[in-house]
């Protein structure tokens, strides 16, 4: 067994390690050179360089395997950009060329200088300021302090031309050909290959880093127990009062010192040692072997080969290890192993200097923690973050743009921003960034359509920051946000702001129309009266009539698509309409298109307006017969029942229920699909300017969309049209439609006050009232008929007046009669008023409500009605 050596003996192997001779003069005084740099404080080590750290030949070594293996050229120098280490790989054009020139030179300098700029994130990447190749960097320091960088670099950029580098050739005074010449022979790399290349070399340089600052470390853990060794000597001619002091430093220093034999059996171990691993007697451990138990099972094993290679081997052997302490926890330690030999140059025994870094690498952990919360905050949040430095390059995409937009984060950084804008953006966003470039911490947001992996786009809010001086960051810090849905809504609330105007501007045209229309209508039907029925003006008339009759309709479906009309509503079956309309379609489309019909005589019945319904069936058709006309074709017409029983995905207003669905389909040259959501427009239309006026499909939909239905239309280019248009079936689907009746026209001889402003109105229905028996007074003025009325007032029967009048509107007439006499029943008749219509005349006191332009059965029977009506 091994005996404990004394202190005496400790000190005396102490003394040896200091009379250890160097091979030759030459290599003493460089390692005393080095030892210097590396034994002064970290604090104050302004003054260490990187040769004083290195041996030159090893890292040009390194250097040169590097610049071989990536094909890139590799030289290192110092932060003013003065090389340290030789070139490797450097090409003909930089070597031979443009650092041959003295203004080429000085750009090589100042470009190294930028590019050795220390950004602890990440290698500096950008074209070299001489000759435009694409360069790379990256710091390499001692602790913090920067002190070297690597450089690489020398690589074709895609976009540099020869006629670029002729012009710098001239610039710094080169020959243009040879210039050229070197130019072609320079390899090309792609700007992603290179991006590797570059994180490489910032893996190096800072390993590069740590073996400084570790080498600092050991140098002057080394020189401590050296200096440990000339106290120790001196302390011989000193006082035993300093023979006590130095025993005290040496069991009280932070640093905790083993010695162990050839045998591995520990012999001695300082005080900080035996305190952190709260051993209670050492004298139990010395003579046995080295407590390895102490050592976790991942650790134990190198450690006992580091051992090993420094016992055969001679060599000084530095490592990070983690032991655990007698209470089990855990501890971290920065070790070297040291060789020592006596004085016949023979291995005497190893010790082994641990330094602890147990708070330090908590704190790494805690640091590695928070990036990966950070990072699971950033991939989390509902927002892409991004970053583009200044040249438009993206650096950064966070994971989560993959699920709004499709795109990997590698799919994106190293590329292009600018080409993910909709082309038609991208001037306006970088006219933006040109302003956010000029001041630090600006920022700007925008909204612009972004590319997609699948080819489209779709709108986004970006809310840019200039971070450019932001060591950490580097660039402009992107925050994108979808707004697509934001745009719809957007697009929806404009859509039914143009609807309500064209509503508002409907409801003005149908005033005016329909009271031209009523001495049209009115004077063409007595006309046909007095004309003898088989006449030849007879049936001119009656095509006047009908062509006044069309005009009404007209006007009541304008009415009706901006949903401000009245419709006749009642229980009607679709088939009977459907085929009236067949008969229409049958004698007018061109036999080249085939015609189809899949009718369910059971489907049930709808509250509609027939009128309407004829309407959409021969809109719809038409259509269909213009898409076909050129080339023929299949026209196909199904009527069905069918039962909703969820709403449907794109079916804004539907509600579950049942219903008849009509399918107008044809084998036309169909709807491109970028203008598919248009065709609902008013006044959006593809047919020559002879051939309709895009008012078609924009009343259907009107029409359907009153009916609480809802209608689609599925089409791709060439391909045909399907329009599905779904009617909900009234709930008691057994009652039938009630066939028109004809009733006689009735008539009286009470005395009617009839008030328009309107002269011709006036003149029409006094004599057509006159020719049903009525009395009728008339006047154009209201004023004049209230005058009128208070004058005579028990003379009148019935009042009929217009709604929209100057001086006094027909309700305000009807008030102030009311208030003279409150039994006299009043009619209101108006071309158009959104005001009162039959729902609301109750309110006014108004006993029944007409719309111009009106026909004489219908004038007769509400008359009648009114008057005929008992009297509460």
């Amino acid at each position: 067994m091994s005996v404990k050596p004394t202190y005496e003996e400790l000190e005396r192997r102490i003394k040896e390690l200091e009379k250890e001779k160097s091979e030759s003069k030459r290599s003493r005084d460089a390692l005393e050179k080095r030892l210097l740099s590396l034994t002064q404080p970290l604090k104050d080590n302004g003054n260490i360089v990187f040769e004083d750290l290195f041996n030159i030949d090893d890292i040009q070594c390194i250097q040169d395997v590097f610049a071989d293996a990536t094909g890139v050229a590799s030289i290192i120098t110092h932060i003013d950009g003065t090389p340290i280490t030789a070139p490797s790989n450097f090409c003909r054009l930089c070597k031979d060329i443009v650092r041959k020139t003295d203004k080429g030179l000085l750009n090589c300098f100042k470009s190294d200088a930028t590019l050795g700029r220390f950004n602890p994130e990440g290698p500096i990447i950008q074209p070299c300021m001489s000759g435009g190749l694409w360069d790379a960097g990256a710091g390499i320091t001692i602790g913090g302090r920067h002190i070297a960088n690597w450089l690489i670099g020398q690589v074709r950029d895609e976009l540099q031309t020869e006629d670029q580098m002729v012009v710098y050739a001239r610039e710094i005074g080169a020959d243009e050909k040879l210039v050229v010449e070197a130019f072609r022979e320079v390899s090309a790399m792609s700007h992603e290959q290179f991006g590797q290349i570059a994180n490489l070399l910032f893996t190096l340089a800072n390993q590069l880093s740590t073996a400084a600052y570790q080498n600092v470390q050991q140098a002057r853990l080394i020189t401590e127990i050296k200096q440990a060794g000339k106290t120790l000597l001196e302390s011989e001619k000193k006082l035993s009062s300093s023979e006590k002091k130095r025993r005290l430093w040496l069991e009280h220093s932070p640093i905790c010192t083993k010695i162990v034999d050839l045998d591995f059996n520990l012999q001695y171990m300082s005080a900080s040692g035996i305190k952190e691993l709260k051993i209670e007697d050492i004298t139990e451990h010395y003579g046995k072997p080295y407590p390895f138990y102490f050592y976790p099972d991942s650790f134990r094993k190198p450690m006992i080969e580091n051992l090993d290679k420094a016992r055969e081997t001679g060599e000084i052997i530095t490592q990070e290890t983690s032991m655990v302490d007698i209470k089990g926890d855990k501890l971290w330690y920065h070790s070297t192993i040291v060789p020592v030999n006596d004085e016949n140059g023979m291995l005497d025994y190893i010790m082994v200097v641990s330094m602890e870094t147990t708070d330090r690498k908590q704190a790494e952990g805690a640091l590695r923690e928070a990036n990966t919360r950070h990072s699971a905050m950033i991939a989390n949040i509902g927002d892409v973050i991004g970053i583009m430095g200044t040249d438009g390059i993206m650096k950064y995409k966070s994971p989560n743009i993959e699920k709004w937009f499709g795109w990997k984060p590698e799919d994106l950084i190293g590329t292009d921003g600018w080409e993910m804008i909709y082309p038609e953006d991208i001037e306006r966003i970088q006219n933006e960034f040109c302003a956010l470039f000029e001041k630090d911490n600006a920022s700007t947001t925008l909204e612009y359509r972004y590319k997609c992996k699948d080819g489209t786009y779709t709108w986004i809010e970006l809310t840019a920051v200039n971070r450019i001086n932001d060591t950490t960051i580097n660039g402009v810090l992107l925050n994108y946000r979808d707004i697509s849905e934001r745009k719809r809504t957007e697009e929806k609330l404009r859509q039914a702001q143009k609807m309500e105007a064209i509503g508002t501007l409907a409801g003005g045209i149908a005033h005016d129309f329909n009271n031209i229309l009523s001495p049209i209508l009115g004077f063409t039907e007595m006309l046909q009266e007095d004309l003898p029925q088989d006449s030849r003006e007879q049936k001119s008339v009656a095509e006047v009539l009908k062509a006044a009759l069309r005009a009404k309709d007209l006007v009541k479906q304008i009415l009706t698509f901006s949903r401000q009309g009245d419709q006749d509503l009642k229980p009607i079956k679709i088939q009977s309409v459907l085929k009236e309309a067949l008969k229409l379609l049958g004698s007018s489309i061109p036999t080249t298109i085939e015609i189809q019909t899949e009718i369910d005589s059971n489907c049930g019945a709808v509250i509609a307006d027939p009128t309407q319904i004829h309407q959409i069936i021969m809109n719809l058709a038409t259509n269909a017969y213009h898409a076909m006309r050129e080339s023929g074709g299949r026209l196909k017409i199904v009527l069905n029942q069918t039962q909703i029983e969820s709403k449907p995905i794109g079916f804004s207003e539907f509600i579950p229920g049942r219903y008849a669905l009509l399918k107008v389909i044809d084998t036309g040259t169909g709807i491109e699909k970028n203008i598919l959501d248009k065709i609902f427009d008013p006044y959006f239309t593809t047919k020559e300017s002879d051939k309709g006026t895009g008012f078609g499909l924009s009343v259907v939909q009107g029409i359907v969309k009153s009916l609480d239905g809802d209608i689609h239309v599925y089409s791709e280019s060439g391909e045909g049209t399907e329009v599905h248009v779904y009617f909900p079936i009234m709930k008691n689907a057994s009652e039938k439609e009630k066939p028109n009746q004809l009733t006689p026209i009735r008539g009286g001889t009470e005395r009617i006050l009839l008030v328009d402003d309107e002269e011709p109105i006036v003149i029409m229905e006094k004599m057509m009232l006159g020719r049903l028996g009525y009395q009728v007074t008339t006047r154009t003025r209201s004023i004049d008929a209230l005058e009128t009325f208070r004058s005579n007032s028990d003379e009148f029967d019935l009042i009929i007046t217009d709604m929209t009048m100057p001086q006094m509107t027909g309700t305000q007439l009807a008030r102030e009669i009311k208030a003279i006499r409150a039994d006299i029943p009043i009619i209101i008749c108006t071309g158009f008023s959104d005001r009162i219509n039959e729902d609301t005349s109750s309110e006014f006191d108004i006993q029944a409500f007409l719309t111009k332009p009106v026909i004489k059965k219908e004038i007769a029977r509400i008359i009648r009605d009114v008057l005929d009506k008992p009297n509460d």
